[in-house]
């Protein structure tokens, strides 16, 4: 065998051996893609993401608990206000007069006490 024959040899079998691993390759993704349809690939990284950003949101709603409901707790209030207006109005109408003054003086008196003025 001369030297060419050698080297044409070698290359068929270089050729072969990289058909032989993209042939692999072709037939690996095949079967992978033959698994499922595009419409459930693509509905099951959809659950995928969706699962992992509830997650996300569980573990910031667990750091940040009180954060949370003190803005919900604001939102209502906000929702409210009307209603919990009106309701004050009534209530501050069947208080006496000279009520709110008095024991507004009386909490004064009793910080000056505390305090020692």
């Amino acid at each position: 065998m001369s030297t060419a024959e050698r080297e044409l040899a070698e290359a068929r079998q270089s050729r072969a051996e990289a058909r032989a691993a993209v042939e692999d390759r072709v037939d690996g993704l095949r079967s992978a893609l033959s698994g499922e349809s595009l419409g459930q690939r693509v509905k099951h990284d959809a659950l995928a993401r969706v699962q992992d950003t509830a997650d996300e949101a569980i573990a910031v709603v667990r750091e940040s608990r009180w954060v949370i409901a003190l803005t919900g707790t604001a939102l209502v209030a906000w929702w409210l206000r009307r209603p919990l207006v009106a309701w004050a109005r009534r209530l501050s109408a069947h208080l006496p007069a000279g009520e709110p003054a008095g024991a507004w003086q009386r909490c004064q008196d009793w910080i000056a006490r505390k305090a020692k003025w």
